[in-house]
């Protein structure tokens, strides 16, 4: 397969005949799922799907990361124990193996491949991308790499969740099978007539996520400042995240800003549909490798039937291009981002028009449970 062929495999129109005593999967994801944050809802809404498709699923996931209190050694530990598990304890019979894409996946990849079960890696970003969170892992970066890339060359098949991911995943591991799931939203859950009982202002628009570096939480405290930003409208921040504390202080001193911490899931579909505009700012920052991101808050907030407003990068300024559901703004560019807020603000009738867009998209292309199916038969075929 080359670079500039497509990347997405064709998968049968339905379900293969399967026995149902043979669909045990051990799903495997080295990171902490927190309520509230993208890596949550993708795990346990896919989880869902395939159980609703008959998918006896075993969970196996770290627990609460307090890695910086006990060191480096503790954080090696905390990844090897869910792994360590697998190979001493009691682990039920099983037919394949999910991964969450992690270099730090080996010993669980080789009980995979021990047991000559089919292993299909789901990849979120290339290693690179860890060492923005942990950058005291820089000196083993190469080691990283090849850890990961010994797993992909061996795997069953490999979904990436963007396009130019699956081109990466090309480049690492030429000839596996590859398929591009993006992410989704849970369209049952999230819905124009969703409600919060949570007190928002009367108009606001909405950022939901993790609050780190590339979620643009600098440039929308500086479009705040700008005179093109609607006096009447306020902005809405769930999350947590590194960019924590800039949020807080800004909070403090800005009564637009009304930031709710970490909310629960359940929660936030109330919040999105009351927003004026559902906000996903992704921006390029040193280090972090440009091979687009697909934003669970873009899909939420179009399931919810209202507008987008995103920033020009791969994975999600293409949806919102396609269905024309929102705006699209440079990612350096403050007034920009003030000037689509007031559009979206003073338009009721574009609003409109633009949320349903997004809510057809959704229900047809767009919801986990068909992100669940894709993931089904991709299963299947490597059984």
């Amino acid at each position: 397969m080359t670079a500039t062929q497509p990347l997405e495999v064709s998968l049968p129109s339905g379900p293969a005949p399967l026995d149902a005593a043979s669909k045990r999967l051990v799903y495997l994801c080295l990171q902490q799922t927190v309520e509230g944050q993208a890596s949550h809802a993708h795990v346990h809404e896919i989880i869902a799907g395939l159980r609703r498709r008959g998918w006896l699923v075993d969970l196996r996931e770290i627990g609460a990361d307090r890695s910086q209190p006990h060191g480096r050694i503790y954080f090696l530990w905390h990844y090897l124990k869910p792994q360590i598990k697998l190979w001493f304890g009691r682990s039920s019979p099983a037919d394949a193996m999910y991964i969450r894409a992690d270099a730090l996946a080996l010993p669980a990849f080789l009980w995979a491949r021990l047991r000559r079960l089919p292993v299909v890696q789901e990849v979120n970003g290339p290693p690179s991308d860890r060492l923005i969170a942990k950058p005291w892992l820089r000196p083993f970066a190469p080691f990283l790499a090849a850890l990961q890339r010994f797993q992909l060359r061996r795997s069953s098949a490999l979904i990436a969740v963007t396009p130019l991911l699956a081109k990466w995943l090309d480049g690492e591991a030429p000839g596996r099978n590859i398929t591009v799931i993006p992410n989704g939203a849970n369209a049952e859950l999230f819905h124009p007539a969703a409600h919060t009982t949570i007190e928002t202002p009367s108009r606001y628009v909405i950022l939901v996520g993790l609050l780190a570096r590339w979620q643009g939480v600098p440039l929308l405290l500086s479009a705040l400042n700008d005179p093109a930003w609607p006096s009447d409208v306020s902005v809405v921040i769930a999350g947590d995240g590194a960019e924590r504390d800039r949020v807080v202080k800004a909070a403090n001193h800005d009564p637009r800003i009304r930031y709710l911490g970490t909310v629960p899931y359940r929660d936030v579909p109330g919040l999105v549909a009351g927003s004026l505009a559902g906000l996903s700012l992704k921006t390029t920052v040193e280090g972090r490798t440009e091979t687009g991101m697909s934003p669970l808050k873009l899909y939420e907030t179009l399931a919810c039937g209202v507008p987008a407003i995103v920033t020009e990068y791969h994975g999600q300024a293409d949806v919102v291009r396609d269905h024309d559901c929102g705006i699209i703004v440079n990612q350096d560019d403050p007034s920009g981002l003030a000037r689509a807020v007031a559009a979206v603000a003073s338009d009721e009738n574009q609003r409109g028009t633009w949320g349903s867009n997004g809510r057809r998209a959704v229900e047809a292309n767009h919801s986990w449970d068909q992100r669940a199916d894709r993931v089904d038969h991709l299963l299947r075929s490597v059984l």
